[in-house]
């Protein structure tokens, strides 16, 4: 058990360490990161539809209700335009979550009625937050170049943070396996009886 738990942590400590060279790669090149998610974004969009294409055509359509064959040829065409145009992708990111900010700005508005309307409060505060998300959104849209090397380096950061939280994670539990292999034992012992 000893053994297995530390193989574990030691997979995990690894995977955290990719994270942590990602995120450091995101924040020195922004531009570059996402150029790299853009292409593999399109070749994810190629492959699944060859996959999706080849599904219609050897199925022949019997056993699955959906039409494959026009999904397929509509990821070939956005992956290879992606895949062409990869500063399409910087540009479709922010406007495709300006537009979601926006929309469920709007949701969060119907919400802000509601709670006026039983006095609470904080709707206030929704309301202050609800602004900004439409704020948000509208600079997302109206500037998506420098709104896309934001988002790259907040997820960079984002990647940074996860990836320390989690080798610090394992390290202290690492330190601490055979007082926690002792209470798995216990634990177990106790299910079995």
């Amino acid at each position: 058990m000893l053994k297995k738990l530390n193989q574990i942590i030691n997979e995990a400590i690894g995977i955290s360490i990719i994270f942590l060279l990602l995120g450091i790669i995101f924040l020195i090149f922004p531009n570059i990161s996402i150029k790299i998610v853009a292409y593999l974004i399109a070749i994810i969009l190629i492959g699944s539809g060859i996959y999706l294409t080849y599904l219609e055509i050897y199925t022949k359509s019997f056993l699955l209700p959906i039409d494959t064959l026009l999904n397929g040829i509509l990821s070939i065409l956005f992956g290879i335009i992606i895949l062409i145009y990869p500063d399409i992708f910087k540009i479709m990111i922010p406007i495709i979550l300006g537009t979601y900010f926006i929309l469920d700005s709007i949701f969060k508005l119907k919400l802000v009625v509601l709670l006026r309307r039983i006095d609470n409060k904080s709707w206030i505060v929704t309301l202050l937050l609800t602004i900004l998300s439409i704020i948000c959104g509208i600079i997302l849209i109206l500037n998506p170049i420098d709104s896309s090397i934001a988002l790259a380096l907040f997820a960079g950061i984002t990647l940074i943070i996860y990836s320390l939280s989690g080798i610090i994670d394992m390290i202290l539990f690492k330190k601490n396996i055979h007082d926690l292999t002792k209470v798995f034992k216990e634990n177990i012992k106790i299910i079995e009886e």
